[in-house]
């Protein structure tokens, strides 16, 4: 099963920084699993990018990552240590910029939301955010 293409990662730059101007943040976490967008990151100016200095190769295909962890191609600890780790990033950042279409965002969000006791600004760059 192949999974849905995902949003050109320019759109993400321009949210992120736009919300950190408004709430006049200096650092921007990226959460990704494309080495391509944190290069990029690295070279766009006025904010400081920060990631997960990890091999993210395990996340590159076409395939859903449930389907290839079933079919054993994917180190699944590997995979969940990655993913815990996001989460639990996410969930310290002053704000948030997503795709609430994504369970992930979706999680990473309410996690935030229910360490803080508050809902931190958001963006999301396709569905609103929904319980």
């Amino acid at each position: 099963v192949s999974r849905k293409p995902c949003l050109p990662s320019s759109s993400y730059f321009d949210k992120a920084e736009s919300v950190a101007r408004r709430y006049q943040m200096q650092s921007i976490f990226l959460a990704t699993d494309d080495p391509q967008v944190v290069a990029e990151a690295s070279q766009r100016p006025g904010f400081r990018y920060t990631w997960i200095r990890a091999d993210r190769g395990l996340f590159q295909s076409h395939m859903y990552i449930e389907h290839r962890m079933n079919l054993g191609v994917v180190d699944r600890k590997g995979v969940s240590d990655l993913t815990f780790l996001d989460l639990f990033l996410l969930r310290e950042c002053a704000a948030f910029v997503g795709t609430f279409g994504s369970h992930f965002s979706k999680v990473a969000y309410e996690l935030s939301v229910g360490q803080k006791g508050y809902f931190p600004p958001y963006a999301s760059l396709d569905d609103p955010w929904s319980p």
